[in-house]
């Protein structure tokens, strides 16, 4: 990524808890994919704004209350859910 791809920088504050960064990929002109948001920053301030997310093979999926979380995520106790 070069400078010239960033449309947004929005740094981190203690208030928002997050960090964003809005980019356009040159390689995906003209397709859903060319603009990316990336946010990094507190989980409970980033997920409640996540409604999809990129799976380990780069396709799109929804993220739902029934959604399964990954087995290596959990800690002791925790169940994966649907």
């Amino acid at each position: 990524m070069t400078e010239e791809n960033i449309l947004t920088l929005i740094s981190f504050t203690s208030s928002r808890k997050r960090a964003t960064i809005v980019v356009r990929r040159p390689e995906a002109e003209g397709t859903n994919n060319e603009v990316r948001v990336y946010c990094k920053g507190a989980p409970d301030m980033v997920f409640d704004d996540t409604y999809r997310v990129l799976d380990k093979s780069g396709k799109i999926i929804s993220i739902t209350d029934d959604a399964e979380c990954p087995e290596q995520l959990l800690q002791d106790g925790e169940s994966r859910g649907a």
